[in-house]
């Protein structure tokens, strides 16, 4: 395949941007997952593109010492039955992930062309899931077939839609709840700290991934409590130890996720959607 040679491109209608911004949030960090928020994502036909097969098998994988492993994704966006179809590729576990625990480094990214992408699978849009870094130690999850993107290669990891037209505002999910269909099951170890939110109706929330911007490294994300500018009343930051391992696996295949303003993604934990809450 021949490779760009300028950088990703972003989309150009606000109308499209606004919906991105909804997508981005609920799709973006529940990832790894194979979800889709609320309804439930028409099995692939023949009359699909190639593309659209990709998450007509899917495998477990396991993947282990996943903390602070960078990652991002890309949104294949198709109008589909009065709705916005979403076939999401994630390279976690590929690109030398192992060796640099970094699956999306930029020198692969950057050569990555999302319009040529979109030309090439015939996509009415496409969107970068901008990089961030997981947080849990351990993941089981779905994953479909493997492709390669001007160098860069991706798994399908999750499919999703949402109606068509949908005009969200950007930071829609700051400090809001969002449930999530989910299969994938999250480990974090024993002995490590984790950073949570503590909510004014006493529910408790773990950071799953961290945004790889804003300043923020995972040194200094201890510091969270004193940053926050918008943290609403009733919400409160906590760094814990874990005194076991912590493993999130939604009972109902359903979870729940917030973000807080600088895009950091939190699961719920509690009615049997972990082992125990810290």
């Amino acid at each position: 395949m021949k490779t760009a040679t300028h950088k990703s491109k972003g989309v150009q209608t606000m109308k499209t941007r606004r919906l991105f911004a909804y997508i981005g949030t609920c799709v973006l960090v529940g990832l790894l997952a194979g979800w889709a928020p609320t309804g439930v994502l028409a099995q692939p036909t023949a009359s699909d593109a190639p593309y659209q097969q990709d998450g007509a098998k899917t495998t477990v994988k396991a993947f282990e010492d996943m903390h602070r492993v960078r990652f991002c994704e890309i949104f294949f966006i198709q109008a589909k039955g009065g709705q916005m179809e979403l076939n999401v590729y994630n390279p976690t576990g590929l690109n030398d992930m192992a060796a640099t625990r970094d699956s999306c480094p930029d020198k692969l990214l950057n050569k990555v062309d999302l319009e040529g992408l979109k030309t090439q699978y015939k996509l009415d849009a496409i969107y970068l899931n901008k990089p961030r870094a997981w947080m849990f130690d351990e993941i089981k999850v779905p994953v479909g077939a493997e492709r390669n993107f001007y160098g860069m290669d991706f798994y399908w990891m999750a499919a999703s839609h949402v109606p068509k037209g949908m005009n969200f505002e950007p930071g829609f999910l700051t400090y809001k709840r969002a449930p999530v269909e989910r299969k994938t099951e999250l480990t974090y170890k024993a002995g490590k700290p984790v950073f949570l939110l503590d909510d004014p109706d006493g529910k408790v929330w773990v950071m799953k991934a961290f945004r790889d911007s804003y300043g923020q490294t995972s040194e200094n994300l201890k510091d969270l409590g004193g940053r926050y500018k918008n943290l609403p009343a009733g919400w409160k930051f906590r760094v814990a130890t874990l005194t076991q391992d912590l493993i999130l696996r939604p009972t109902a295949g359903t979870a729940t996720i917030t973000q807080d303003e600088f895009e950091n993604t939190f699961d719920y934990m509690g009615d049997g959607s972990s082992n125990y809450v810290p």
